[in-house]
């Protein structure tokens, strides 16, 4: 990867103390729903990337370099269709994804919304917890998947 103008040393970014899911996790916990959903989002968007980086790679026996730029560019929903194309993920994983990305989606936009005639659009902590650990567990799967597939 080049350096560029948004290019820092490590000890100068903004990084998370702990791995991803277990900061996640502990967000979930402590009811910091955004962090807790905006962290894990992150964290399988990046793993489903690698997921498909590292098929694609071996699949063309070309250099993870040849399509790291391009790949770094596929947004969550992106890489979860590819991944369900080539089979790297199942369709109940498929749909767990997808049904998670609009639960963030419905949080992050419905948060805002004021309520109507005492009714709130919002998420249900109910729905967003079931949401919430079917992905969390996911997350796990797809980084052994990473980690099989690299070995």
């Amino acid at each position: 990867m080049k350096k560029d103008e948004h290019s820092y040393k490590m000890h100068q970014s903004i990084r998370l103390k702990e791995f991803p899911t277990e900061h996640s996790l502990s967000a979930y916990k402590r009811g910091y729903y955004f962090e807790a959903i905006t962290v894990l989002h992150g964290f399988i968007e990046s793993q489903l990337k690698s997921l498909f980086h590292v098929y694609s790679s071996k699949a063309t026996k070309s250099p993870l370099s040849v399509a790291w730029d391009i790949n770094e560019k596929l947004s969550f929903v992106a890489a979860t269709h590819v991944s369900f194309v080539l089979q790297l993920i199942t369709k109940n994983e498929y749909d767990i994804l997808i049904g998670f990305n609009v639960l963030r989606n419905e949080l992050i936009h419905k948060f805002y919304l004021d309520p109507y005639d005492d009714f709130y659009y919002g998420i249900s902590k109910k729905k967003f917890s079931s949401c919430y650990k079917q992905a969390l567990k996911l997350a796990s799967k797809i980084v052994l998947r990473v980690q099989n597939m690299c070995d």
